[in-house]
Protein backbone atom coordinates (compact mmCIF):
# COMPACT_ATOMS: atom_id res chain seq x y z
CA UNK A 1 0.00 0.00 0.00
CA UNK A 2 1.36 3.20 -0.63
CA UNK A 3 0.57 6.45 0.48
CA UNK A 4 1.33 10.00 -1.15
CA UNK A 5 1.69 12.94 0.69
CA UNK A 6 0.83 16.32 -1.28
CA UNK A 7 2.70 19.67 0.03
CA UNK A 8 0.66 22.48 1.44
CA UNK A 9 2.11 25.99 1.18
CA UNK A 10 2.51 27.10 4.29
CA UNK A 11 0.66 30.87 4.69
CA UNK A 12 2.83 33.72 4.98
CA UNK A 13 2.83 36.00 7.75
CA UNK A 14 3.30 39.61 7.57
CA UNK A 15 5.21 40.07 10.85
CA UNK A 16 6.26 43.58 9.56
CA UNK A 17 3.06 45.03 9.06
CA UNK A 18 1.90 43.54 12.40
CA UNK A 19 4.50 45.22 13.98
CA UNK A 20 3.90 48.56 12.28
CA UNK A 21 0.21 48.08 13.46
CA UNK A 22 0.73 47.82 17.29
CA UNK A 23 3.48 50.71 17.58
CA UNK A 24 0.40 52.89 15.11
CA UNK A 25 -1.98 51.32 17.97
CA UNK A 26 0.52 52.88 20.65
CA UNK A 27 1.07 56.04 19.26
CA UNK A 28 -2.30 57.04 18.60
CA UNK A 29 -2.84 55.76 22.39
CA UNK A 30 -0.45 57.71 23.71
CA UNK A 31 -1.56 61.01 22.34
CA UNK A 32 -4.92 60.70 22.75
CA UNK A 33 -4.08 60.56 26.28
CA UNK A 34 -1.86 62.83 26.41
CA UNK A 35 1.42 60.57 27.23
CA UNK A 36 3.23 62.39 23.78
CA UNK A 37 2.81 66.16 22.92
CA UNK A 38 4.65 67.33 19.65
CA UNK A 39 5.33 71.21 19.89
CA UNK A 40 7.61 73.35 17.39
CA UNK A 41 9.40 76.07 17.25
CA UNK A 42 9.94 78.72 13.92
CA UNK A 43 12.75 81.29 14.26
CA UNK A 44 12.85 83.93 12.08
CA UNK A 45 15.36 82.18 9.62
CA UNK A 46 12.94 79.46 8.86
CA UNK A 47 14.22 77.03 10.86
CA UNK A 48 11.71 74.71 12.75
CA UNK A 49 12.46 72.98 15.62
CA UNK A 50 10.23 69.72 16.50
CA UNK A 51 10.38 68.40 19.99
CA UNK A 52 8.53 65.30 20.83
CA UNK A 53 7.90 65.20 24.62
CA UNK A 54 6.99 61.81 26.62
CA UNK A 55 5.29 62.26 30.11
CA UNK A 56 7.05 59.14 31.81
CA UNK A 57 5.07 60.35 35.29
CA UNK A 58 1.68 60.37 33.49
CA UNK A 59 2.05 56.89 31.88
CA UNK A 60 3.44 55.25 35.18
CA UNK A 61 -0.34 56.56 36.71
CA UNK A 62 -2.39 55.35 34.02
CA UNK A 63 -0.49 52.10 33.74
CA UNK A 64 -1.17 51.75 38.05
CA UNK A 65 -4.54 52.88 37.86
CA UNK A 66 -5.88 50.32 35.08
CA UNK A 67 -4.04 47.63 37.16
CA UNK A 68 -6.03 48.65 40.32
CA UNK A 69 -9.34 48.87 38.05
CA UNK A 70 -8.19 45.22 36.70
CA UNK A 71 -7.02 43.54 40.37
CA UNK A 72 -10.14 45.10 42.21
CA UNK A 73 -12.51 43.86 39.63
CA UNK A 74 -10.80 40.72 38.89
CA UNK A 75 -11.68 40.02 42.83
CA UNK A 76 -15.05 41.14 43.18
CA UNK A 77 -15.93 38.43 40.13
CA UNK A 78 -18.49 35.81 41.21
CA UNK A 79 -16.67 32.99 39.62
CA UNK A 80 -15.80 30.24 42.10
CA UNK A 81 -12.16 29.75 42.80
CA UNK A 82 -10.44 26.60 42.67
CA UNK A 83 -10.68 25.38 46.41
CA UNK A 84 -11.40 21.71 46.84
CA UNK A 85 -14.68 20.96 48.49
CA UNK A 86 -15.88 17.57 49.94
CA UNK A 87 -18.53 15.83 47.67
CA UNK A 88 -21.29 13.88 49.56
CA UNK A 89 -19.12 10.56 48.53
CA UNK A 90 -15.80 11.96 50.70
CA UNK A 91 -14.37 12.57 47.09
CA UNK A 92 -12.67 15.72 46.99
CA UNK A 93 -12.89 18.02 43.34
CA UNK A 94 -12.37 21.55 41.84
CA UNK A 95 -15.55 23.52 42.89
CA UNK A 96 -14.87 25.19 39.07
CA UNK A 97 -14.80 22.02 37.01
CA UNK A 98 -17.56 20.31 35.74
CA UNK A 99 -17.46 16.35 36.06
CA UNK A 100 -20.00 13.97 34.22
CA UNK A 101 -22.28 12.45 36.51
CA UNK A 102 -21.96 8.18 36.50
CA UNK A 103 -24.79 6.14 36.86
Amino acid sequence: MTTRYTMVPARRTHVGLIILLVVCAVAALGFYQGWFTVTENRELNNKVDVNLRVDTNKIKNDVRTATDKTSRRHRSCPIKSNKKQKTSRGVSRTSNRRHPTRA
